[in-house]
């Protein structure tokens, strides 16, 4: 038996909402990631989805002053900077472009161009990866 093969993904359904308009800025386009998930990975996740519960507990506090803003920010920061680093593990390849429809880098690896996505990007990408995203999915 040979090694696992990427799983393609087609991503129309990622939203981005800027305002009040709802955009899908990946239609046609799509991600390929790694099936199955490492120990490592495993565990990154669970911290991932507990740095979530704790930031919606106490995001409403951020407006009891600048202290309890930049603790609720620094949840936040730490986050998305996990996030990355487990999306980047785990995306081998994408088609995705920018808003000007130039290609973005290769995902695998590469924090930083993940960090240059916006949020809603992010958690789809998360959604992904944890299987529940996507409008099609076959093996690459």
């Amino acid at each position: 038996m040979s090694k696992p093969k990427p799983i393609r993904v087609i991503c129309d359904d990622c939203t981005v909402t800027i305002g009040e308009v709802e955009y899908h800025p990946h239609e046609d386009e799509w991600v390929e990631i790694v099936p199955g998930l490492r120990v490592g990975d495993f565990a990154e996740d669970i911290r991932l989805m507990a740095l979530q519960a704790e930031y919606e507990a106490v995001r409403d506090d951020a407006q009891q002053g600048p202290a309890k803003a930049l603790e609720v920010s620094q949840l936040m920061a730490d986050f998305y900077r996990r996030s990355a680093g487990l999306i980047a593990k785990r995306l081998y390849a994408w088609n995705w472009t920018d808003d000007d429809g130039k290609p973005l880098a290769q995902p695998h690896l590469n924090e930083a161009v993940i960090l240059s996505l916006r949020s809603e990007e992010v958690g789809y990408l998360l959604g992904v990866l944890r299987g529940n995203r996507g409008s099609d999915s076959k093996n690459g």
